[in-house]
């Protein structure tokens, strides 16, 4: 058995044996099991896209897509949480941190020690960046940020926090200028963790109030005015995860659906037996092939330094749709079973939901994908 091979079953048996059992309680309380945490912490999971240099994995994207669909199948909190430490910001700090950068945060975000946030969106300002109103204001030796982010995940555990704020007017083709800061907690950072969640129920997505928070000039990640265009870099990655979360949701739906099928009699023979039910079954299967292919098709592209881009928002879109139309659909297969907790249907329901919204709503992703077939832009 190859390396990978026997971490994907370490990881498997994880999520079995460790994960399964327990989530739903956590899920109830809206609680994160830390000592599950630190479980994929041992197994170095919070830096599986970061090469070995800066403590991390070093696994290829493929490999990272087949773990963190692992992952997904136990608990899509533990998904987000670590999509964020290896995509949204780990490959960010990698690709954009200076050398002192990296090793005051990437090498401890790699090994697990720290987590780490993604702050990008704001109350009023979700889908368009370019309307933030969170501020960096230049003061001797580094700025003074003020402003509020929100649905910020990680962000109450935090050891560093990649802020974009508004550093100048910018102009009125390209909008305001945004820059990218490393916010370490301390005076005037304030987190309070949102409750009342649908789904990803033991997830840790926060309010962040920064209130004249000093960032030395040294925190600021890549050249001062370039955070939009590391913001971008950073929702191509996160795309992809959230593609990979939702080709998950299709194949537990349909692994569900069919050993239910299988076993459940009615009118004298299995459901699985009866035509309407194959017809869901297979819509379930389409569905999951579908965005396999897609999926697929993105990290050929980014795996060969091509553009991606477009590969990840298609991705995305269609994989956030299916899921929500799997999981509804192995739901309508279990009958009045499925509204039941015990199957994990209800969760799997609840934590579809939100991929359609965050790195990017399902509107947005057509627009995004409208600019690219039309070279014209509607926002």
């Amino acid at each position: 058995m190859s390396d990978f091979a026997t971490l994907r079953q370490s990881v498997r048996n994880f999520v079995e044996e460790q994960v399964k059992p327990v989530i739903g309680a956590y899920e109830t309380r809206e609680e994160t099991p830390w000592a599950l945490v630190d479980q994929m912490r041992a197994l170095g999971l919070f830096g599986m896209l970061i090469p070995p240099e800066w403590g991390g994995l070093g696994l290829s994207l493929r490999e990272y897509a087949t773990l963190m669909g692992e992952i997904e199948r136990g608990c899509g909190s533990f998904r987000s949480m670590l999509s964020i430490q290896n995509s949204l910001v780990g490959l960010t700090l990698l690709a954009h941190g200076s050398e002192d950068q990296k090793r005051r945060y990437l090498v401890p975000a790699a090994k697990g020690e720290i987590l780490v946030s993604f702050g990008l969106s704001e109350p009023d300002a979700g889908s368009n960046p370019a309307e933030m109103t969170t501020s960096a204001a230049r003061v001797d030796g580094g700025w003074r940020l003020n402003g509020r982010k929100m649905w910020i995940g990680n962000a109450a555990r935090a050891g560093v926090m990649l802020i974009f704020a508004r550093s100048g007017a910018g102009s009125e083709r390209r909008g305001p200028e945004i820059t990218a800061f490393l916010v370490e907690p301390g005076p005037g950072v304030r987190t309070e963790v949102m409750t009342g969640k649908m789904g990803l129920r033991a997830a840790l997505p926060s309010h962040i109030d920064l209130e004249d928070v000093f960032v030395p000039d040294a925190s600021v990640l890549g050249p001062v005015g370039g955070g939009l265009r590391i913001a971008l870099y950073s929702l191509d990655h996160g795309r992809l995860s959230a593609a990979v979360a939702g080709c998950a949701v299709c194949d537990v739906a349909l692994e569900l659906s069919l050993v239910y099928a299988q076993s459940r009699r009615q009118f004298g023979k299995p459901v699985a037996q009866h035509q309407l039910v194959q017809e869901l079954l297979t819509d379930i299967h389409v569905d999951a092939q579908a965005v396999r292919g897609l999926l697929e098709r993105a990290i050929v592209l980014k795996e060969s330094g091509q553009p991606f881009s477009e590969a990840a928002a298609t991705a995305k879109l269609f994989a956030s749709e299916a899921a929500n139309r799997c999981a509804y659909r192995a739901v309508q297969v279990h009958g009045g079973r499925g509204y039941l907790e015990e199957t994990g249907l209800p969760r799997l329901v609840r934590d579809a939901r939100v991929l359609t919204i965050y790195e990017g709503t399902s509107q947005i992703m057509k627009l995004v994908l409208g600019r690219h077939l039309t070279g014209l832009s509607a926002f």
